[in-house]
């Protein structure tokens, strides 16, 4: 089997899950841009070629009239490797409502049409005033982004695009069960909506684990020690955390608040420390 899997960037979670799927004799074909997407957020890490047991493509990235970025060499690839499963996630599915010609190289070729969701992120079709009513957008920066006439007019084009598309595919993957919920809304079968979670490679995690073991520790113990893992920007309201914390102090005066990431916030988060 042949899986053609289309990135902004390839994380390293998504590496693991793509290099474990090629272990267990799946043959993994990677699409991504000769450098990181715009697409993807700041601090995100990007893996190279080097570390991965499966092929990279690299393909120029364009804008499509929607603003939104995407392969226009994808019809060329598709014919070229002829996979059975086409796996595409937001924004590039996109790209089967802009561009005709990627429709018919998946039908000619006979590939599955699979689709990628942070199923969080997209509003049940119908639903969209009440959804963002209720849920605001806010970019990295946390500035709001879903005020003014044009925004919902935006997301009710974007929201029928998504219908159209899912009407076309032949299954979807996600990594939280609400997906199940919501995607069907969409006019895609909830039997073809399958949870992948946060999926690694659980085998390399405890072996590292088992390695680790065997090391001295870092840090000294401490049965009151919590870890933030994660990108530092604004959106994901450290701060907040660290404010939190310092309350905690007042009841665990040895309480230790460790923090591993790296991202525009580090200097102001480092501050507030």
């Amino acid at each position: 089997m042949k899986v053609l899997y289309v990135f902004g960037g390839i994380p390293p979670y998504a590496n693991a899950l793509l290099n474990k799927l090629a272990d267990k004799g799946v043959e993994v074909v990677v699409v991504v841009p000769p450098k990181k997407s715009t697409m993807i957020g700041k601090g995100v890490r990007v893996i190279g070629r080097e570390v991965a047991n499966y092929r990279v493509i690299t393909s120029e990235e364009r804008k499509s009239l929607l603003g939104k970025t995407g392969f226009r060499e994808l019809p060329s690839i598709i014919y070229r490797e002829k996979p059975d499963i086409f796996v595409v996630g937001w924004p590039f599915f996109l790209q089967y409502f802009t561009q005709p010609e990627l429709r018919k190289a998946l039908k000619e070729t006979k590939s599955k049409f699979v689709m990628r969701e942070i199923p969080f992120q997209v509003p049940p079709y119908g639903k969209l005033s009440s959804f963002y009513k209720e849920n605001p957008v806010y970019d990295e920066d946390m500035n709001l982004l879903n005020k003014g006439l044009f925004f919902h007019i935006r997301q009710k084009l974007v929201a029928e695009i998504r219908k159209y598309c899912y009407s076309h595919a032949d299954g979807a993957v996600v990594y939280s069960s609400v997906g199940k919920e919501i995607l069907p809304t969409y006019n895609l079968s909830e039997k073809s909506v399958f949870v992948t979670y946060n999926s690694n490679n659980s085998e390399e995690l405890l072996r590292i684990r088992q390695e680790l073991s065997k090391e001295q520790p870092l840090l000294p113990q401490n049965d009151h020690r919590m870890i933030h893992i994660g990108r530092l920007v604004k959106w994901k309201r450290v701060d907040l955390l660290m404010d939190a914390f310092s309350k905690v102090l007042s009841h665990f005066p040895g309480a230790e608040l460790v923090i591993v990431g790296d991202g525009p916030e580090m200097e102001n988060l480092k501050k507030q420390a």
